[in-house]
């Protein structure tokens, strides 16, 4: 985002620092490290233009209040988008990924390892896991601090094993969400030894996803909800 547009700038807010990979931050661009189950204001209130949440629903206690705290670091007229992966897979088809025994046809490593992620979260009491995403549509509506609502659904591939003939940004798309879901498999293994599966089992599992994803031999889309809204221009009301 700072890359593609150097005249503004941009926040990145997470738990932890970010994992660069030996790239450059640009410098229109800043990391803080904050929870955003915090206050967000007066530190950042009436600041941005736009807000971007990615993946970040099952981190967050209580969605629907976190909404009401997002419009306020929202300049009038600001863009909110969300954006959050399914941990539910899907065939070249695009029927689900079946859940079964390793060996037996259909058997997917990338569908074991996010069915076992799921679980672990739910164990851990995390309340939006797979949820949220699908009441932001009805919870932006409700918030009398947002309007023009939009959503949508889309299952994105996880690799360019498109056929020819597919657009560029298609095939861009495709390999974003391969390098996306590759990322996710490290940053989830410590969640899967918390909930009492082995260090070298949850390796096993990672290393052979991601060899499932790079070898593109079982075809699989990421199933992805986007929602986004403008902030009012009325002044900022508290939830009720």
């Amino acid at each position: 985002m700072a890359n593609k547009f150097p005249h503004i700038e941009v926040v990145g807010l997470d738990l932890v620092p970010p994992k660069l990979f030996d790239r450059t931050v640009p410098e229109n661009c800043r990391f803080e490290v904050d929870d955003a189950n915090l206050p967000l204001v007066p530190h950042y209130e009436s600041t941005f233009d736009f807000v971007h949440i990615r993946a970040a629903d099952a981190g967050i206690h209580d969605f629907e209040s976190f909404l009401y705290s997002i419009a306020q670091i929202l300049k009038p007229g600001g863009l909110l988008m969300m954006s959050s992966g399914s941990p539910q897979f899907y065939d070249e088809h695009r029927g689900p990924h079946r859940i079964v025994v390793e060996g037996e046809e259909g058997f997917c490593w990338l569908q074991k390892f996010y069915s076992a992620t799921y679980g672990a979260y739910k164990n851990s009491r995390a309340r939006n896991v797979g949820l949220s995403a699908k009441l932001w549509h009805r919870w932006a509506e409700a918030n009398p601090n947002y309007e023009d609502v939009v959503s949508w659904q889309m299952k994105v591939p996880c690799g360019n094993w498109l056929p020819p003939g597919s657009s560029p940004d298609h095939q861009y798309a495709a390999e974003l969400n391969r390098f996306n879901v590759m990322n996710s498999l490290r940053s989830f293994c410590p969640l899967l030894i918390s909930d009492g599966y082995k260090p070298e089992v949850v390796e096993k599992w990672r290393a052979a996803a991601t060899k499932e994803l790079m070898d593109l031999k079982i075809h699989s889309y990421g199933n992805w909800t986007w929602t986004w809204c403008r902030r009012s221009h009325c002044a900022w009301i508290p939830q009720a």
